[in-house]
């Protein structure tokens, strides 16, 4: 009944427990011993102006991936030329393989990448391919970093360890006439796509998943369509 009320303090704070015990016991205690020109502190224990996240900007930033292509699949796969009239079935289902890409694109904007596929080989013939695209990407980022992408541009195609032209059971053939097989049965530039998302994992690294598309033509054969899921890391800079 004879209590008095000299002083009080009080703290603030939308985070979590362990900001409450650190920053607010060290706040209240203040206030309770100074001379009372102390003002209550609500401000957060993160600095209350903190560096700005690197998604969080309109500019342009740099995005460097380290990939790996899951098994994919192919369809029309004609790359053996004259065999495709003999029956041949087909080189089977490609295989996995590393990538590299980089991109300088706005968080959400649009820019421009480049993706290097190293080579990867088939599961019943002793062949390898690979694509190395150039594209442009549009990227719509989220303020927790969660961004959604599709890319779209041209690819090249290259090739190792089998041929574009078989020519058993033909007839002795020119050279004006072998080099007409050979192109014909060559393959141009193509069209890629991808769409996917990434999520961060640090300010500074992000998950990145997606499933990307590469389409070629031969002059006298349909199209090679491949296609495969993919999973990476981003780093932001």
């Amino acid at each position: 009944e004879s209590s008095e009320s000299i002083r009080s303090g009080d703290y603030t704070t939308s985070n979590a427990v362990d900001n409450l015990l650190l920053q607010g016991v060290k706040s209240v205690v203040q206030q309770l011993t100074s001379d009372g020109s102390t003002e209550p502190n609500n401000q957060d224990l993160e600095d209350s102006n903190p560096e700005p996240k690197i998604w969080d900007t309109e500019d342009y930033i740099s995005y460097f991936r380290i990939g790996f292509d899951l098994e994919g699949s192919l369809t029309e796969y004609s790359i053996i030329g004259v065999d495709a009239y003999n029956g041949f079935e087909g080189y089977g289902k490609p295989g996995t393989g590393l990538n590299l890409g980089y991109e300088y694109a706005s968080p959400n904007g649009f820019g421009f990448g480049l993706d290097f596929q190293f080579f990867r080989s088939f599961d019943i013939e002793e062949s390898d391919f690979r694509y190395t695209s150039i594209y442009g990407i549009w990227n719509s980022t989220f303020s927790n970093g969660f961004s959604l992408f599709s890319k779209a541009g041209y690819s090249l195609f290259s090739k190792e360890g089998f041929d574009t032209v078989n020519y058993a059971g033909f007839d002795p053939l020119s050279e004006e006439e072998i080099d007409y097989f050979e192109s014909q049965f060559t393959f141009d530039t193509g069209v890629y796509f991808s769409v996917g998302f990434r999520r961060p994992i640090s300010d500074s690294m992000h998950l990145e998943c997606g499933f990307s598309v590469n389409t070629v033509s031969q002059k006298l054969r349909s199209e090679h369509t491949y296609s495969r899921p993919y999973v990476g890391l981003s780093f932001l800079f």
